[in-house]
């Protein structure tokens, strides 16, 4: 299809076609008049803070500390030899010039020796042989050095330290050779006073001594008490600064130090406070090596209260979507055998990955299709008619459809591959290229082998407003060509703006545009669990861990509720690397395989709380590289290994075998000792809960949660990747409505009985009925006389949300969040029943 054939189509559409498009941008644009860009980002609590250093000069940038980019950076002069002399914190003889504790030769007034100016001076005379100056501590003090500034003729200063028990030591001397220069002396000692002479008259422009090892710090005030229950600085000094730490205050005069760090460490460190800690001033601290012109530079500090920088969980509500229908996983063109896939034998490929996923998502080459972008791809003519002369889109996408695997075709470009120059029109190529792709393998207009098309995977090398035209054009033609084929962005994250100015430019709020919102079904991310340990290396963890990048979901979620509502929110890549299927797994990102599969299952499982639409595994394989990042994210092992499944892949055929046609109902417990989440049939009759310990792998400890719900256990399994049907548990014990877990970091599953437990002292057969359930508004009880009873209402935590006392008619619940509640009935004559409660 040739470029001009695709604009001639696009002009004939008919005229209300175009008044549709244009009421639709309209009104959405006055529906999202408020867009927020950065509705994502939790603020900093140094946000509009003032910042103090330790030492300043004319480039050093005191701002950058908090300007929010990490690759700025606010740099100190150095203490030493002469830096610390105006620094009252350091200096002990600073401003002791012109007191009583100083004296010279020649009586003078001497306050120019200890004013920390090494601009001003003052000529010591000789008087009977003899020039000096004397200055008296006032008693015992320790001492690490001094340093002086001065000049004599054709002699020397000698410099002299004074014991309490009144003997002396000569600590050095300054000799002309020296003149107009700063000279330091060290030792470490305990002294009462310094004396400076010589034989004849000699100048002092400034003397100092230090009682302790230098540091250089900043300051940040907040201008008020706030919790603080996390710290994330970039503090990189390198081999300059000996140690370093974070103290707090509330009044900047009594401080506690919460953290030891590394003064080594490159990347951005998150540190998570054991308890929120009201503070006011937060001290980043620098302990120098006592080196002449060593420095300390500070880039970053950022403080949050204990959720961090990702935010808290959002209440919990009802998922439409059950786990089947969620789960994906990501391929790639013959799935590693570098063959079309309908060579393969049985059980190989998509006929293997289909028994845990619903769809997969394939790398689908730009350049594969083009020699040029701005060329228009023809697909009617494959194979033969693409840039790869022998590519067959429709013969593999074929197969995996057959498979059972809706296909999710992420078209991948970057500017390394195919450079903004080359684009001569990045709107009109990307329109001709969403249009023909849409319109030969759309579900509605074209062959329906691919239900989704995103634009682009990781292009995060564009700039901003190229990315922005590229995917206005691709979104546009591929709706114009098919309504009915979803379409989403490359992955985005809204957590972190200042990754505009990095490598990896990927800020959700500069490359999404709310002019994109009628042409795009949702909103991509991808999240790996990652964070940099205390030296700055970029490790592995466990999804729940507040530090843990997957927690970025978070801040995606709140940006597209506010400037894309009703949109999708898919997950296009997830996953670890582990060992596993006899292959190691050795860089720095690696976790075990047991903990690849339960972690897996926790995130999954995490996901599906949060409302996510679907979410696809990286990688379907292992690759046969040496290990590095990403090349152990498979679910099996790689082509060497005949993709032997690992323990991952086990573990997720486990739990959809339990719910995996379930739906996510409520959470019954999720704090930092337990997660306990309730799952139910379509009607919202819960049928399952499952929980674990959010901890690593490695903490095989457990510990016992209870919760209220109306269910008997039947049965129950842990998932570890060790039977594609779990590993069968002791059934949880129950009592008067409490269920006790026995959990740990393994995720455990319950199945419920199907009816609910109810008591009732005068009338066991007695039914007891909540209508409607699930409720929109007003709930009514059948069954139980509350004349001189009650009825109380609690939320998944426990907590009593209404209560009720005696007959009513009307018990209005309609202003409540959706969820799951226990509805305690407490009936005349003595019964006690519980309910659960739907709200819709």
């Amino acid at each position: 299809m040739s470029p001009n054939l695709v604009i001639f189509n696009i002009m004939h559409l008919p005229l209300l076609h175009y008044i549709f498009v244009a009421f639709l941008v309209l009104s959405f644009k006055s529906i999202t008049a408020q867009f927020d860009p950065h509705a994502g980002i939790i603020p900093s609590l140094t946000e509009g803070a003032s910042v103090s250093v330790s030492s300043i000069s004319p480039t050093s940038f005191a701002g950058n500390i908090l300007d929010g980019d990490v690759g700025t950076f606010w740099q100190s002069t150095g203490a030493l030899p002469s830096g610390f002399l105006v620094r009252p914190d350091l200096n002990i003889l600073l401003g002791l010039g012109g007191t009583s504790a100083t004296s010279n030769s020649g009586s003078l007034p001497d306050t120019a020796i200890t004013d920390g100016d090494v601009y001003t001076g003052l000529l010591i005379p000789e008087v009977s042989g003899e020039a000096w100056v004397e200055i008296d501590l006032g008693g015992a003090s320790p001492f690490r050095s001094l340093s002086l500034k001065g000049s004599v003729a054709a002699d020397s200063i000698s410099v002299w330290i004074f014991h309490a028990g009144g003997d002396s030591l000569k600590l050095g001397t300054y000799y002309d050779a020296d003149n107009y220069s700063t000279k330091r002396f060290s030792l470490i000692d305990t002294i009462t006073r310094i004396r400076l002479v010589s034989d004849i008259q000699f100048t002092v422009t400034d003397v100092g001594a230090l009682a302790e090892i230098p540091t250089e710090y900043a300051v940040i005030d907040l201008g008020s008490v706030k919790n603080i229950g996390w710290l994330e600085t970039r503090h990189y000094a390198g081999s300059d600064v000996a140690s370093s730490q974070i103290l707090l205050s509330s009044d900047s005069i009594s401080w506690t130090k919460v953290l030891d760090l590394d003064p080594g460490a490159v990347s951005v460190i998150s540190n998570r406070l054991p308890n929120e800690i009201p503070a006011r001033y937060i001290k980043l601290e620098h302990t120098m090596v006592e080196g002449n012109w060593n420095k300390a530079e500070i880039w970053e500090i950022r403080a949050y209260d204990r959720y961090g920088r990702y935010g808290p969980f959002p209440s919990p509500s009802p998922n439409s979507h059950n786990l089947f229908e969620m789960m994906g996983v990501n391929g790639i063109w013959g799935w590693g055998n570098g063959i079309y896939s309908d060579l393969l034998s049985p059980g190989e490929g998509p006929f293997q990955h289909n028994r845990i996923s619903t769809h997969a998502r394939n790398y689908h080459n730009l350049s594969w299709d083009v020699s040029d972008p701005d060329d228009v791809p023809d697909y009617n003519g494959m194979p033969g008619s693409l840039a790869q002369w022998w590519l067959d889109w429709d013969r593999e996408y074929k197969i995996w459809d057959s498979a059972g695997l809706d296909v999710f075709a992420s078209i991948q470009f970057s500017n390394a591959n195919e450079p903004e120059s080359v684009w001569d029109d990045p709107y009109l190529a990307a329109y001709n290229y969403g249009y023909a792709f849409a319109e030969h393998f759309g579900p509605g207009t074209g062959n329906g082998l691919v239900k989704r098309i995103e634009v682009g995977n990781e292009p995060w090398d564009y700039e901003a407003s190229f990315y922005r035209e590229v995917l206005q054009g691709m979104a546009e033609g591929a709706k114009a060509a098919d309504p009915s084929i979803l379409v989403i962005p490359c992955a985005l994250q809204a957590v972190d703006s200042s990754a505009e100015s990095g490598v990896y430019k990927n800020y959700a709020g500069v490359r999404l545009l709310d002019t994109i919102a009628p042409y795009i079904d949702g909103l991509n991310g991808h999240y790996y669990s990652y964070y940099n340990d205390s030296n700055g290396v970029r490790r592995a963890t466990y999804p729940e861990n507040y530090v843990s990048s997957m927690r970025g979901i978070l801040n995606d979620l709140r940006y597209r509720d506010v400037n894309f509502p009703g949109k999708k929110m898919v997950v296009s890549e997830w996953g670890w690397d582990s060992d596993g299927a006899g292959e190691a797994c050795t860089h720095n990102e690696c976790v075990s395989e047991t903990a690849q599969a339960i972690y897996g299952v926790r995130y999954a499982l995490m996901l599906n709380r949060l409302g996510v639409d679907d979410m696809t595994w990286f990688f379907y394989a292992n690759s046969n590289a040496t290990s590095s990042l990403y090349t152990r994210s498979g679910l099996t092992g790689s082509v060497a290994t005949s993709f032997a499944e690992k323990k991952s892949f086990t573990a997720f055929e486990a739990l959809l075998h339990h719910i995996g046609d379930q739906y996510f109902l409520d959470t019954l417990a999720e704090n930092d000792e337990h997660w306990v989440y309730l799952f139910g049939d379509s009607t919202g009759t819960p049928t399952h809960l499952i929980g674990w310990k959010p901890v690593d792998e490695s903490d095989g400890s457990s510990s016992s949660a209870s919760v209220s719900i109306p269910y008997a256990p039947d049965s129950a399994w842990t998932i570890s990747g060790l039977s594609g049907t779990g590993t069968a548990a002791t059934l949880p014990t129950y009592s008067t409505g409490n269920m006790t877990l026995s959990l740990s970091g393994v995720p455990l599953v319950v199945k419920l009985q199907n009816s609910p437990i109810t008591s009732s002292s005068d009338d066991p057969e007695r039914i007891i009925t909540v209508y409607p359930n699930p409720t929109t508004g007003a709930l009514f009880i059948r069954g139980c006389d509350l004349s001189k009873g009650n009825a109380v209402l609690r939320d998944c935590l426990g907590q009593v949300v209404r209560k009720w006392q005696g007959n009513t008619e009307n018990m209005n619940i309609a202003d409540l969040p959706q969820g799951v509640y226990l509805l305690t009935l407490n009936c005349k004559g003595g019964s006690t029943v519980s309910r659960l409660v739907k709200i819709e």
